[in-house]
């Protein structure tokens, strides 16, 4: 049976704040340049993706 999941108010999932955002972004690039890189994928230097 199909179903939907409705979030009205935080009930289900915690949102970050402004401050805690750029470290899991950091975390989040980091993880997927590490895939890339593991799986021998092309990707943007670091440096192009910190300018970004």
């Amino acid at each position: 049976m199909p179903t939907i999941s409705f979030d009205l108010g935080g009930t289900l999932a915690r949102y970050y704040e402004r401050p805690e955002f750029l470290g899991i972004l950091r975390q989040a690039i980091c993880g997927a340049m590490d895939y890339l890189r593991r799986e021998r994928m092309p990707f943007a230097s670091e440096e192009a993706v910190c300018r970004r």
